[in-house]
C-alpha cells in the first residue's frame, strides 16, 4: 500500500517498524496504514530527522538525579531492561533545570537512537505519594500518547513495583488513556515484587539496589549509567545498520529480536 501510493521509504521503512504497525492494528491493513500515516506526518511536523541530529541536552546528568532513566541488561526473552525510578523526582527542581518539551524530545531522540523490538519496563514508585504522581500526571501522559501512538508494540511487558496501596485509584485515571492490549501488558505489583520479577529477569541481571544481584562498578557509574548490555558487544552490533542516516551524532543502542 506505501509503495501503491509512492510512500515507501526504503532506508527508514524496514520490516521491523512495519510489522509493529500492524500488531498494533491486528494486521488490519487500513487501519494499519491509517496509524502509519499519521505518524509519519506527526514525524514531519516535529522534524524529527533534525531534532535527532542537533538536540543537545546538557543538563542529561543534573536530570538524570532527580529522575533516573536507564537500560540495564536484558531479560529472559531477550528484551533490554528500562528502568524508571519516580521516588527521587521532585518535578519544581526538575523543571528549573530543564524544561518538559526538552524531556519529550531527549526521549525521542533516544528512542530513534535505540533499535529496539521490544522492552520490559520496570517502574520503580518507591516513596512515590499520591499527590507526587499526580504532579507528574502531565508528563507521563504525554509521554504515553507518544509511545502508543507513535512507536507501538515496543513494550513487552511492564512491573510498576513498590506501588502504594492507593495506587490503583489512580492507575484508573491512565488506563482509559491506554490502548487495552497494553494495559494487560502491565502488572501493579507492591513491596514484595521479587517473585514475579524474577519468573521474567535473571537475578544477576537486576540491580542489587532492586533486589537482584547485579553491582556494576560506581567507577562507571554503578548500574544506573553504566548501560550494560548486548548493545556493548560488537557480534550483536557490527551488521546492524542503525542507526538511521539522519541520526549520525551519537552511539547507537543495537538490539536485534531473539
Amino acid at each position: 500500500m506505501l509503495k501503491e501510493k509512492n510512500e515507501f521509504k526504503e532506508e527508514e521503512h524496514n520490516d521491523y517498524l512495519l510489522l509493529r504497525f500492524l500488531r498494533a492494528r491486528d494486521f488490519n491493513l487500513t487501519k494499519t496504514y491509517e496509524m502509519f500515516s499519521n505518524c509519519e506526518k506527526w514525524r514531519e511536523s516535529i522534524k524529527i530527522k533534525d531534532l535527532c541530529k542537533n538536540f543537545e541536552f546538557p543538563e542529561e546528568e543534573e536530570v538524570h538525579k532527580l529522575y533516573p532513566r536507564f537500560y540495564h541488561k536484558v531479560d529472559k526473552y531477550g528484551r533490554p531492561i528500562y528502568i524508571e525510578q519516580l521516588g527521587p523526582l521532585d518535578l519544581k527542581k526538575l523543571f528549573n533545570v530543564t524544561t518538559e518539551e526538552k524531556m519529550i524530545n531527549h526521549h525521542l531522540a533516544q528512542t530513534e537512537l535505540e533499535h529496539i523490538e521490544t522492552s520490559c519496563t520496570i517502574m520503580d514508585l518507591k516513596k512515590v505519594g499520591l499527590f507526587q504522581f499526580a504532579k507528574a500526571f502531565s508528563f507521563i501522559k504525554s509521554s504515553s500518547a507518544i509511545a502508543q501512538d507513535y512507536y507501538p508494540e515496543m513494550l513487552g511487558q511492564m512491573f510498576i513495583i513498590n506501588a502504594p496501596m492507593l495506587f490503583t485509584s489512580t492507575w484508573k485515571l491512565i488506563t482509559p488513556l491506554l490502548d487495552p492490549v497494553t494495559v494487560k501488558k502491565i502488572k501493579i505489583l507492591g513491596g514484595k515484587y521479587e517473585s514475579e520479577i524474577f519468573k521474567v529477569i535473571d537475578k544477576e541481571n537486576f540491580p542489587k539496589f532492586l533486589g537482584g544481584t547485579c553491582e556494576c562498578p560506581e567507577c562507571t557509574g554503578g548500574c544506573s549509567r553504566t548501560d550494560p548490555g548486548p548493545w556493548k558487544e560488537e557480534q550483536y552490533t557490527k551488521d546492524v545498520s542503525w542507526p538511521p542516516k539522519y541520526c549520525l551524532n551519537d552511539e547507537p543502542k543495537a538490539v536485534l529480536p531473539s
